[in-house]
C-alpha cells in the first residue's frame, strides 16, 4: 500500500489483532509481489483501491479497506512475530526476516529515546521512506507514540523536487 493515512491505520489494526505485517511494494513487479507473498506465507493482503490492480489475485485473500472485514484477533506477546520484512536481492533470492513485537517495540524505545531533545509532540515529522523499507516503521511510530503530527508524502512525492519543497514549505 502507499504512504496514507489508511496504510498507517491499516498497520496499527494489523500489529493489535496480533497478526503480521508484511510491506509489498505496489510498484514491484507481480512475479516478485508473488514470490514475496509465498515465501512469507502471507495469507491476506490488504489494499486500498488505488493498490488493488497492482496485485495479483492468487491463494491469497484480498482485504480492501471499504469492506467490513474482520479478522479474529490473538493475544499479542513479545515474542511473537510482528513484522517481516523482505531483503532487495540484489544479491541472489530475496529472504523474509523476521522481527518481533519486542523487537519492533526496543527499536521505537531506543530512537525515542536518542530523538528525546529532537522530538516533540508540537513537531511535524514527514515520512519519506517507502513503505516497503523498515525505515518507513522507524519514521511512523516516534511522532504518533509522542503526539507530533506525521506528514505523509504523496506516491512518488519524495522524488519529486518541487512537491517535496512545497511540502516543506507548507508544514514549516
Amino acid at each position: 500500500m502507499d504512504r496514507s493515512l489508511e496504510m498507517v491505520c491499516g498497520i496499527l489494526a494489523i500489529l493489535s489483532v496480533g497478526a503480521v505485517y508484511c510491506p509489498l511494494n505496489p510498484e514491484d513487479p507481480p512475479a516478485r509481489i508473488c514470490s514475496l507473498i509465498s515465501e512469507t506465507r502471507g495469507r491476506f493482503v490488504l489494499l486500498n483501491g488505488s493498490t488493488r490492480d497492482r496485485f495479483p489475485a492468487s491463494a491469497i485473500d484480498i482485504l480492501l479497506l471499504t469492506n467490513n472485514n474482520t479478522i479474529a484477533s490473538k493475544p499479542v506477546c513479545e515474542m511473537d512475530a510482528a513484522y517481516i520484512l523482505c531483503t532487495s536481492g540484489t544479491t541472489g533470492r530475496q529472504k523474509a526476516i523476521v522481527h518481533t513485537n519486542r523487537s519492533l517495540s526496543a527499536s521505537i524505545d531506543a530512537l525515542i529515546q536518542w530523538d528525546l531533545e529532537v522530538y516533540t509532540s508540537q513537531d511535524q515529522v514527514l515520512q519519506v521512506a517507502s513503505c516497503s523499507w523498515a525505515m518507513h516503521l522507524l519514521e511512523m511510530f516516534p511522532p504518533l507514540l509522542l503526539g507530533s503530527t506525521l506528514i505523509l508524502l504523496r506516491p512518488g512525492g519524495n522524488l519529486d523536487m518541487i512537491y517535496f519543497t512545497r511540502v516543506l514549505m507548507e508544514q514549516q
